[in-house]
């Protein structure tokens, strides 16, 4: 797996596993690997990009639910 900033190759840095049940009620086994490039520097501007994206998209999300929220009441059905 090559690093789409700087084109090196990614190392692992971590796996680990994790039990989700369904909503039907049964379960399974998840595997999660963790990749890194081995360029700190290159990784640190990726985390930076990664968490300004998360920050973005929760505020987008927080707006959404606000919204919904204060419409909720406001149709033109309810008004009689």
């Amino acid at each position: 797996m090559k690093c789409p900033k700087c084109g090196k190759d990614k190392v692992l840095l971590k796996t680990w596993k994790e039990v989700v049940e369904s909503s039907n009620g049964t379960t399974s086994e998840l595997t999660y690997t963790q990749h890194v490039c081995p360029d700190p520097e290159c990784q640190k501007s990726q985390d930076l990009e990664l968490g300004k994206k998360h920050d973005e998209n929760m505020e987008r999300e927080r707006k959404k639910t606000e919204f919904s929220t204060r419409s909720k009441g406001n149709s033109w059905r309810d008004k009689s």
